[in-house]
């Protein structure tokens, strides 16, 4: 008995071992254009007798994902378009092929690459703002920046102007060097941007860090690094370097003069 029932147990695990089987057996995609996709499949069923055979999926769903995994497409085999433009620089875009058949399913994915992008720029900074530079002016700027946004030609070395960034995707990071944590993020809205740094946060360290280090050499160096979200982290576009010091008394004065020349000038 004991024999019989190791041979009930064995026939029957060899039998799970034939179940049926339902398989994507190729699946194919093809990128014509950076704002295209053609996708196919073909799909085998193993019946628990017989040989295999290529059948039709009951249902068969293609889904495209962003690297964020938003959705851009679901829907039947052929050819997608993909919004490259909105895609970050060699943004990964994830297929996903999902057949239903009985009641089987099968997914298979693959993965191709958005368009290489990047984003030129006219950039300058003009700070302080007040000329009378001492360490409480330093606190106003300006900041001009004219911006575009290439992509490369598929299979080309030639870039190709394609639209002008949003200001949203732009911003101006202020840091010192060196010293964690004095730093500030200035949104970008506009091709001229004034900015007040005492309203963003970060403000008291960066003050900070630019007072200990007058005071320590005389100067103070201040990176202004321009950023575009193209990439994730965002691109580092352009960078300007501004070096603060304390003016002297006679520096200062000379510049009074200078400006009450000026305007005396104008009012005659």
């Amino acid at each position: 008995m004991a024999c019989l029932g190791l041979i009930a147990i064995t026939l029957s695990m060899s039998a799970c071992s034939f179940s049926p089987e339902f398989v994507i057996e190729t699946m194919t995609l093809d990128q014509p254009s950076w704002d295209s996709l053609s996708v196919g499949a073909a799909y085998r069923y193993q019946p628990l007798l017989g040989p295999n055979e290529e059948v039709q999926p009951d249902i068969a769903v293609f889904t495209v994902f962003s690297a964020t995994y938003d959705t851009l497409y679901s829907g039947s085999a052929g050819t997608i378009g993909i919004p490259d433009l909105a895609l970050n620089d060699r943004e990964r875009i994830l297929v996903e092929v999902c057949g239903y058949y009985l009641e089987h399913i099968s997914c298979e994915q693959k993965s191709v690459f958005a368009s290489p992008k990047r984003v030129s720029a006219e950039y300058d900074v003009a700070f302080p703002a007040d000329t009378l530079s001492t360490p409480s002016n330093f606190v106003n700027g300006d900041i001009y920046v004219a911006t575009r946004l290439e992509r490369q030609k598929m299979d080309s070395e030639i870039w190709e102007v394609i639209r002008r960034p949003s200001k949203k995707d732009l911003h101006v990071h202020v840091y010192m060097e060196g010293i964690s944590g004095a730093s500030v993020r200035i949104p970008i809205s506009r091709s001229e941007t004034s900015f007040n740094l005492s309203r963003f946060a970060g403000f008291r360290d960066l003050r900070y860090g630019i007072q200990s280090s007058l005071m320590d050499s005389d100067s103070a160096v201040v990176h202004f690094d321009l950023h575009a979200r193209t990439t994730d982290p965002p691109a580092l576009v352009e960078s300007r370097r501004v070096v603060l010091r304390i003016k002297s008394e006679e520096e200062r004065m000379l510049e009074v003069r200078e400006l009450v020349e000026r305007t005396s000038a104008q009012i005659l």
